[in-house]
């Protein structure tokens, strides 16, 4: 694939590994020719490094002290289904004005 566009989404919740792989394949992915667009659903990482990628953040989401099912947003409040429908409406609003070729998902599970 030549010139294509990549839609790349990122979450990551406790630590900064999953963003971190992600930033070493747009690195590869953007010096073979790809536009990628690098869609990080995790708490904002200032040193990133992605190369020629563009990142866009959504509303940052991590795990509280409770657990994997508390998930709270960048201030720390408990994210509620307002919310979780305002990141996504944003998340599928950018997919559609991108109009990415590949949809590429780094998340766990």
């Amino acid at each position: 694939m030549t010139g294509g566009r990549i839609f790349f989404y990122v979450q990551h919740l406790l630590g900064v590994g999953h963003l971190q792989r992600a930033a070493r394949l747009c690195r590869g992915l953007t010096a073979g020719g790809l536009e990628v667009d690098v869609i990080s659903g995790g708490v904002p990482v200032p040193w990133l490094e992605l190369g020629e990628a563009k990142l866009f953040q959504l509303p940052a989401l991590k795990v509280g002290p409770d657990g994997w099912y508390d998930l709270r947003d960048e201030g720390d409040r408990p994210v509620d289904d307002d919310w979780k429908q305002d990141r996504c409406d944003r998340l599928l609003g950018l997919f559609a004005e991108r109009r990415p070729d590949v949809l590429l998902i780094e998340a766990f599970p």
